[in-house]
């Protein structure tokens, strides 16, 4: 039995996404209880080791040597190399593991000069004089690490933000003797656009245990050479596929990562030009026809990369992102443009405790951040607007599946059903996408059952009986349908006789009239058929409605998105909002949101992403409820188990760490290299971009779950500094410009606690204002102390327009999935 999610709380989940539903990020505590976090990336067990090496004996005065090559015997060696003779050419003595010398071998050849089992000397300067009689030098070898009857690889990849997934199968076997193997990795795969940070290798000899013997920051084919002894290894061991990141990432919510906010949260509602009723009697006033809604939110947040880039991505659009070089580090770059940005929605998880069904908020935008930099850690305040929601949860695909959309459906409204408190919807493809006519369409079909069905059932035809007078109410509507948009087929009585005959016609069109009543079933169009269960004895104007409830979805052949088939083509993006597709219950054909005459809210759904992956067959379970987060079974009171005891969302958090007081430099000129002028010692900072038109669709939206933001990008530095001169004063009389640099970094990014490794990057926000100006100053005198002076910085377009007007790039080891956005 579930314990239930208590008290007054609010949580706040944002996710990235457009297109990909199972991508979240928001969380606030003491909401969730804290999911153990996945092992960061690992250290190597040392490096490559160096199996040749050379030693020079004393000081020797002339030209280095050094030894190459490969060993080709069996146990350590030493090979002794001395100059026995000086002149033109010097000439060298050699001998292995304390043997005879050979002697008066010249070191004129410029290659290598071979000694014996695949090892050469090679003196930097060969023939010339300048050698000193007793020179002398030791080449070691040292026995590659790999000796054994079965040696076996496995690879696992690092995920950024996510850990190490579980590892591949074995290799093929091979029986070494003292040798270093060249070992040729495989790619590790990515599932749904993750970003593979690393790789870990693991290595088993005969019947002992796979322990780890190397970690590379990369995801390449390069091939690498393992030379570490037999009993070297780490002590690491690779994850199982029940354990770590595998058994929390399925394919229903990979990708999951939550930032926490605090809890002092609450979405307010804007009713815009239609007032909306809320039928469910929880929002009361205003009453009228619903329409569209706003939502807007405001929350204080640490200032972490894992809140930053989410929010940031709202605001600017997707960023691009690059790694380090040999370092598990990502760099997220945010474009700017002056007119509109890429459109990426957040999603919000709202949840205020005690009523069981939290809501789910899609399209927000962060429209304004506002940073504290002060002399403690640095925090700010976000605000967000958007649009649409719904109590149902995320939907997933039933395992049965065909086709490979990689996503799930996403729906917005609330249901009126009778059973929207406890049976899902299912929606399942009826017909797969096809083009014809230059528009994509597939045609879906909704029904009601319990959480979890295997196989829910679906109906066809429904019939209803509109007007009936004295006769007989005995129509019934069968088939399966085969046409491609709802249908509603009118059948009435037109004469009586014998037999009745009726008029019929399909969506409003013309009447064919005069068709015989039968107790035989007979075929209006398109499979559907209408029987009689007599021939006579009905009532001219007896009438029914044989209702088919499926839903037409379209999509736009180039891109592959759901839209209205009037938006392609269209740069205003206005019909998009017609991109939603109201869901019918098809065994009853009653609407699944309100329908009360006029008053309708319909409930919607729309399918992100690349929809010519669906197939035919596929179905996709929305639950009725959107699962609360932190309730567990019996089994597992405190916390998730890996045995399917964890009853609500399942998510992972995104751990970044606080930062610390901003460091805010200006420098004079036009770049960095400049005259460094001020260190800040505190501030705040603005960043935003107006929402204009939330209720409404721009050209940047590609679907309905988005919401553009317009307009230019409102900047503002306040910074505050020991007053020392009057130099920013006259620099803003003077209409002086400024480079100017705002950083708030963390420690250094964790490589592997367990050894203590640390990454040479540290974990940080970058915001490099090309170009700005002093607007004003103040230094107020007050008592007798030390004055602050507050100087304010306005950016501005730099003059060299090559530039950004701002430049912000963030650093963290964790990832977001933009790959579908």
């Amino acid at each position: 039995m579930s314990a239930p999610a208590s008290g007054a709380r609010t949580l706040l989940g944002l996710k990235i996404d457009r297109q990909i539903p199972g991508q979240q990020l928001g969380c606030p505590e003491p909401v969730i209880s804290a999911i153990a976090a996945p092992d960061p990336p690992g250290a190597d067990i040392g490096a490559d080791a160096s199996l040749l090496s050379t030693a020079p004996v004393g000081t020797p005065a002339g030209p280095a040597a050094t030894g190459t090559g490969t060993y080709t015997g069996v146990g350590a060696a030493i090979f002794d190399v001395e100059i026995d003779a000086t002149g033109s050419p010097d000439t060298f003595k050699w001998r292995k593991n304390g043997g005879s010398w050979t002697t008066g071998v010249a070191t004129l050849d410029a290659s290598p000069i071979l000694l014996s089992d695949g090892i050469s000397v090679t003196f930097t300067t060969p023939g010339t004089f300048g050698h000193t009689l007793g020179d002398a030098w030791t080449i070691t070898w040292t026995p590659g690490g790999v000796t054994g009857a079965s040696v076996l690889y496995k690879m696992s990849a690092i995920y950024a933000g996510l850990g190490e997934g579980a590892a591949s199968a074995a290799s093929t076997t091979i029986a070494p003797t003292e040798k270093a193997i060249t070992v040729t990795p495989a790619a590790a795969p990515t599932p749904n656009g993750a970003v593979v940070l690393g790789r870990r290798f693991y290595r088993k000899i005969d019947s002992g245990p796979y322990l780890e013997i190397k970690t590379r920051w990369d995801n390449t084919t390069d091939p690498f050479t393992d030379s570490i002894m037999p009993g070297a290894e780490g002590v690491r061991t690779p994850r199982s596929g029940t354990t770590g990141m595998s058994a929390e990432q399925t394919g229903a919510n990979f990708g999951f990562q939550f930032i926490r906010v605090d809890n002092a949260s609450d979405f307010n509602r804007d009713d815009t030009y239609f007032k909306s009723t809320e039928q469910t009697g929880r929002l009361g006033e205003p009453r009228g026809i619903p329409g569209l809604v706003k939502y807007t939110h405001a929350f204080n947040f640490d200032v972490r990369i894992g809140s930053l880039v989410p929010l940031l991505a709202s605001m600017m659009g997707k960023p691009t992102v690059t790694q380090s070089t040999g370092e598990p580090v990502l760099t997220y770059a945010f474009p700017l443009s002056d007119l509109s940005s890429d459109s990426i929605s957040l999603s919000a998880l709202f949840y205020k405790g005690g009523d069981f069904r939290p809501q789910l908020f899609l399209g927000m935008k962060c429209s304004e951040i506002a940073f504290d930099l002060g002399k403690k850690q640095a925090q700010a305040k976000a605000k967000l607007e958007g649009q649409h929601d719904t109590e149902c949860g995320f939907g997933k695909a039933l395992s049965g599946n065909t086709g490979t959309f990689a996503s799930a459906p996403v729906v917005r409204g609330v249901r009126s059903d009778a059973k929207a408190y406890s049976d899902s919807v299912f929606v399942k493809v009826i017909a797969a996408p096809a083009v014809s006519g230059g528009i994509g369409s597939f045609t879906i079909k909704a029904a009601l059952a319990a959480a979890g069905t295997v196989s829910p059932s679906f109906g066809d035809a429904i019939t209803k009986s509109v007007k009936t007078t004295t006769g007989h109410d005995d129509l019934t509507g069968a088939g399966t349908y085969t046409g491609s948009v709802m249908a509603t087929y009118e059948v009435e009585i037109d004469a009586t006789g014998s037999p009745d005959t009726y008029k019929w016609r399909k969506n409003g069109g013309a009447y064919t009239t005069g068709v015989n009543a039968t107790t035989g079933p007979v075929v209006l169009s398109d499979g559907i058929t209408v029987t009689f269960g007599s021939a006579t004895g009905h009532s001219v104007g007896d009438k029914w409605v044989v209702f088919v409830a499926i839903s037409n979805v379209y999509y736009d052949p180039t891109t592959k998105r759901q839209i209205h088939p009037a938006a392609i083509g269209n740069a205003t993006g206005t019909a998009q909002q017609s991109a939603w597709v109201e869901l019918w219950e098809s065994t009853t054909g009653l609407a699944l949101g309100f329908d009360e005459e006029e008053n309708r809210k319909p409930f919607e759904v729309y399918f992100p992403g690349d929809v010519t992956l669906l197939a035919a067959n596929d179905i996709f379970e929305i639950p009725a409820l959107l699962p609360v987060p932190d309730v567990y079974t019996a089994a597992h009171p405190t916390g998730p188990g890996d045995d399917g005891s964890y009853t609500g969302q399942r998510p992972r958090f995104t751990f970044t760490s606080r930062m610390t007081p901003a460091h805010v430099t200006l420098f004079r000129g036009p770049s960095s290299t400049g005259q460094q002028v001020l260190n800040a010692i505190s501030g705040t900072m603005k960043i935003g971009r107006p929402i204009d038109a939330v209720e409404g669709l721009g050209p940047e939206a590609a679907n309905p779950i988005d919401v553009d933001v317009f307009g230019k990008f409102v900047l503002g530095l306040d910074i505050d500094r020991r007053y020392v001169t009057r130099e920013f004063e006259r620099a803003a009389k003077a209409d002086e410009r400024f480079y100017s640099v705002v950083q708030v970094q963390s420690h250094r990014v964790v490589v592997d606690p367990v050894y203590g490794t640390l990454s040479a990057l540290r974990e940080q926000a970058n915001f490099t204002y090309a170009q700005a100006r002093v607007d004003k100053t103040a230094a107020v005198l007050s008592g007798d102390k030390v004055i602050d002076e507050k100087i304010t910085i306005t950016p501005e377009q730099p003059d060299d327009d090559t530039l950004e007007f701002v430049d912000i790039n963030l650093k963290t080891a964790h990832s977001w999935d933009f790959s579908r956005v």
